[in-house]
Formats: structure tokens, sequence, C-alpha cells
């Protein structure tokens, strides 16, 4: 598969059966671009095709980083200037500096804790708010390469022969969690309940952790679902529901829910 005419694929990521893909416009030492721009793209590998490409940046010489954030939205960097792929492409600026016309792969590196972003560009660090985009630079100096990866909250970047850590702001973005409900059919066999989506948001059901989806009951007559908030994150309403169940139909919770009669 070759998802991009004469560029080099230099950056990485997925979610479900779609790759999402940064591009240089360089590729062999010594082999002259025949390309313009970098790009971006996304590649369905169920169906091995190509969905789009685009390119963020006219001249851009590479797209060194890409990354998928919590709610699904997919920011990509080109050089100082990062770009997210939501409702509206959106273009963030770390500096002025433009992205000099040279040899150039993978120079960035994009990693997300909770909602904040965390860019690492030259030998430098920076925290990207993406619920403001308000910047901080985290990290003035000293970082060797741009590797970067994260444990318990805190990013960690080489720097010589250390491995060194950033302990992210203790600011969260607020969000409320969508309700569970209950499809109440005939009998208890067929009951079930739904956990929806909602970025930040993890549900438990009596007691494990459950992932979006359409759950049978078990015969249960109640399920408690309850709703925890994810680094980064903060909840604001209710967290705790218990969905009743009967042994006969009764009415879905939820406007136009599916219901078998008996």
């Amino acid at each position: 598969m070759y998802p991009s005419t004469d560029r080099s694929v230099v950056s990485l990521a997925a979610r479900g059966p779609v790759a999402y893909g940064g591009t240089s416009r360089w590729g062999g030492c010594g082999a002259a671009p025949t390309q313009a721009s970098s790009t971006v793209f996304a590649y369905d590998t169920a169906t091995n095709r190509k969905v789009w490409e685009v390119t963020p940046q006219q001249g851009a010489q590479a797209v060194g980083s890409v990354t998928l954030a919590p709610n699904g939205n997919l920011w990509a960097s080109v050089g100082w200037n990062l770009y997210n792929s939501g409702t509206v492409l959106r273009r963030v600026s770390l500096r002025p500096d433009p992205q000099p016309e040279r040899l150039t792969w993978s120079d960035t590196n994009l990693r997300f804790v909770g909602s904040r972003l965390y860019v690492t560009i030259g030998t430098a660090v920076y925290s990207v708010d993406t619920a403001t985009l308000h910047v901080d630079q985290v990290v003035a100096d000293g970082v060797s390469t741009q590797t970067t990866d994260v444990l318990s909250r805190r990013l960690y970047y080489p720097s010589g022969t250390s491995i060194r850590e950033v302990t992210p702001s203790a600011a969260t973005v607020e969000t409320t969690a969508k309700s569970p409900y209950r499809l109440d059919r005939c009998g208890t066999g067929n009951d079930r309940y739904v956990i929806p989506y909602e970025p930040g948001v993890s549900y438990y059901v009596d007691g494990p952790r459950k992932s979006t989806g359409n759950y049978a009951t078990g015969g249960r007559l109640s399920v408690t679902v309850k709703a925890t908030a994810q680094d980064g994150w903060s909840l604001t309403g209710k967290t705790s529901w218990a969905l009743e169940l009967t042994d006969a139909r009764a009415a879905e919770v939820v406007a136009g829910s599916p219901h078998h009669d008996c």
C-alpha cells in the first residue's frame, strides 16, 4: 500500500480500523523531493483504501507527529505549528519560526496526559491546554531526542544519560457524564442496558469497568452504574444510576428505544 505519492510516512496513530499518518516530502538521503508539501492522511485498514489526504500547511517539510485526543480529535504537528482536526480546523503556533526547507522526517513528538497535549520539539517541551489553546513551556532546554512516554500522568523524556519527568498541572477539563439507560424487555432474559460514550468519563457496572456498548443484564432486576473522571478531567452533575428492570415489558427510559412485546 502507498498511502501518499512520493512521500515518506513518518508518523502514525490509529483508532479502530483507521490509521492516521503524517508524511514527509523527503525520501531517501540525497534524493530530491518531488512534492511541494507534506500531508496528513486517513487509511481504512479494513477496506485497504485511503479515506482522505490533506495538506495542513503549504510548504511543510514534514508532519513530524500525529496523535488522537481522548475526545477523538486528530492533532498533527508541522514544526512549531499544531493542527487540530475537530469540527473546525484550528492552528496553534508555539513559536513564529518557519519550518526550514531541509531534509526533515520525524522532528516532533505529541503525547496526551488527560486533555493536556505535550509537544516535544528541538530541546524543549511545551504544554497545550486543548480547551483554551493556552501554551506553556514546561522544559526550556535539555531534551536529547523527541522520544517521550507517559506513565501515571507524568511525561518522561531523555536528557543526556538521564530520564527526567514533567508532572502535569492539576487543572482539569469539566464534563458531564451521559446517562446510561435500560432496555426493559419482555421477561428478564432479554433485558439489556446501554453504556454511552463521553470523552473523559469511565463507567463501572456493579464494580468492573465497562466500555461503551449494549450489555445483557444476566437476569438481574437491578444494575448500578457509576461514572468517574479520567485523568485531566472532572465531572459535574450526576455520577451514579440505579437501573431497575422488571420481569415484564416496561417503557424504556429513552424515548424511541426499541422494545419487544410480550
